[in-house]
């Protein structure tokens, strides 16, 4: 039995880059990509994701960095920001997955901070 790799690309901020990298990594690999513009920030852009893979094996929730800056220059809304981004989206996503890949002893999760 051969498996094919399935790979998923979503990029915040609008589709620049999302479609080509895609298309990268399914010339280069073989893989069958599917490439999703989404905000991981709202309910619509982690629906769609799960829409375009429900059942993932592997979910990477790298949602970006932390703001660039001076520690000291971060105001209150700043820092909800950051959280919302780099803590709850990702949390939301694994949440909204998490009972496929349970069922599937092969399926991981990788949470990046």
């Amino acid at each position: 039995m051969r498996l094919r790799p399935r790979s998923g690309v979503a990029r915040r901020g609008g589709h620049k880059g999302c479609y080509e990298t895609a298309a990268e990594i399914c010339t280069g690999t073989g893989a069958d990509v599917t490439a999703v513009a989404a905000d991981l920030c709202t309910e619509d852009g982690r629906a769609a994701l799960v829409a375009a893979c429900p059942d993932p094996d592997i979910l990477v929730t790298n949602n970006g960095g932390p703001m660039p800056g001076r520690f000291e220059d971060c105001d209150h809304a700043m820092w909800l920001a950051g959280l919302e981004q780099n803590l709850l989206a990702p949390a939301l996503m694994i949440r909204a997955v998490i009972g496929g890949c349970e069922r599937r002893s092969a399926s991981r999760r990788l949470e990046t901070w």
